[in-house]
């Protein structure tokens, strides 16, 4: 009778790493239920402050090694690759911790058998020390891809490439593991060879030089992640100001200059109802580079009414070519109903717009920020609108790319296959 070929754990997890991708909207699903309750235990809160150390971290190896000009602003990253900077956002859901959950119940599987209490702490240190670099390469690949204008594939990685990452990361250290680290006890303690250390289980020894080269290597980076320029405020906010009624404008962070006392424009209504274009800034000096709009635009802006009404407004993102005689391209429209209160308020309105479809603003162009309003005309209004001062600093947020982690769902499926390979080998861990 003809035996059955064993399939092994590698070949397990890649199966289901297939299957895990080809329900990806359940996964999706999934993961915000798992995000959900990790916000209700509390996690969040305690990553939330790891979130800048690993911003610091990447920013290094980028900056250093990559040559990469970037700064860092709490948990971003902004990639300084000309004119508005590229937000790279780490937030509290992306830092690895689902990862590191599936790593530590992988080792706790593998370490079950008998073996020697020297190889387990290898194994053990060893292990967390390459999640802590693949998770690393996790993050730094989708910068990598947005530095150099490749921002769909930065998406398709961020979206599709990087869970498979670590899944085959620790199915392939499960493999070197119980293959060449993990020592039975009662083996023999022979003298070391070079053949031995290449290739058989001498292995141990190579785990230690590596747990100490990657240890080295770490500790260098974090001592280089203090001396990456810490920005003073969002790199990707655009300032709305105000220099004489025929032009106002936006400013870049480097070029923002607030008064002491805040800006007000006005504008009354007819009493005609319909809609009407209060005001409109351009960003000051066209672009110096190509500058790709993917995400949500958030607005912080200081809006009142003489009386307390809810108007809708919109926000028009257009793309203007000031060296050519042709119309401005509309970008975008925001629509919000904001509730207006008869005195300027003590802390900004925070809107926050829609998904902006990709699009490309090229060099030599400028963005154009249109704000409109829909009066219907009922009673005399007078709308107000504060800017251009530090404590009525209203501007405009441009998007930036989260690099969020979604491994979580895949957790279950990888524990199944790591207890299949357990079984199949007699309960020592090996593939």
């Amino acid at each position: 009778m003809r035996r059955m070929r064993r399939i092994s754990l590698l070949t397990w997890l890649l199966w289901l790493s297939a299957i895990a991708l080809s329900v990806l909207p359940m996964i999706q699903t999934l993961n915000d239920l798992a995000a959900l309750l990790a916000l209700r235990l509390g996690l969040n809160q305690m990553l939330m402050g790891v979130a800048p150390i690993a911003a610091r971290y990447i920013a290094a190896i980028l900056q250093y090694i990559f040559q990469v000009p970037v700064s860092v602003y709490k948990a971003s990253i902004y990639l300084e690759v000309g004119g508005i900077p590229l937000e790279v956002y780490l937030d509290w859901n992306c830092l690895g911790w689902q990862g590191l959950l599936l790593m530590i119940i992988a080792l706790a599987i593998a370490l079950q058998g008998r073996y020697t209490a020297e190889s387990k702490v290898k194994t053990a240190l060893l292990g967390l020390e390459i999640f802590i670099a693949v998770n690393t390469m996790r993050m730094l690949i989708p910068c990598l891809m947005l530095v150099h204008g490749h921002y769909r594939w930065a998406i398709f990685f961020h979206n599709h490439l990087a869970t498979p990452l670590i899944l085959a990361s620790i199915a392939l250290y499960w493999h070197l593991s119980t293959s060449y680290i993990l020592q039975p006890k009662g083996s023999e303690e022979g003298g070391l060879r070079l053949m031995e250390l290449l290739t058989g289980r001498r292995g141990i020894g190579l785990a230690s030089m590596a747990i100490i080269l990657l240890a080295i290597l770490y500790s260098g980076v974090g001592l280089l992640s203090t001396t990456v320029y810490a920005a003073e405020s969002d790199r990707t906010a655009l300032t709305f100001e105000f220099a004489r009624p025929d032009f106002r404008y936006l400013t870049h962070p480097d070029w923002t200059d607030l008064g002491e006392r805040p800006h007000t424009d006005e504008w009354k209504n007819t009493g005609t109802p319909g809609w009407y274009k209060l005001w409109e800034f351009d960003l000051y000096g066209p672009l110096v580079e190509d500058y790709r709009m993917k995400g949500n635009i958030n607005y912080y802006v200081y809006f009142y009414c003489s009386r307390p009404h809810k108007a809708p407004y919109e926000f028009h993102i257009y793309d203007v070519d000031p060296s050519a005689d042709t119309p401005p391209v509309e970008v975008h429209v925001d629509r919000f109903i904001i509730p207006l209160e008869a005195g300027s308020p003590p802390d900004p309105i925070k809107l926050k717009g829609e998904e902006v479809r990709p699009y490309i603003f090229r060099e030599g162009h400028t963005i154009r920020i249109a704000i409109y309003v829909y009066d219907d005309g009922h009673e005399k209004r007078v709308y107000y609108f504060d800017y251009d001062s530090k404590d009525k600093h209203s501007y405009a947020d441009f998007p930036g790319m989260v690099v969020d982690e979604r491994l979580l769902p895949s957790i279950p499926l990888a524990i199944a296959a790591l207890m299949i390979g357990v079984r199949r080998n007699g309960g020592e861990g090996g593939i």
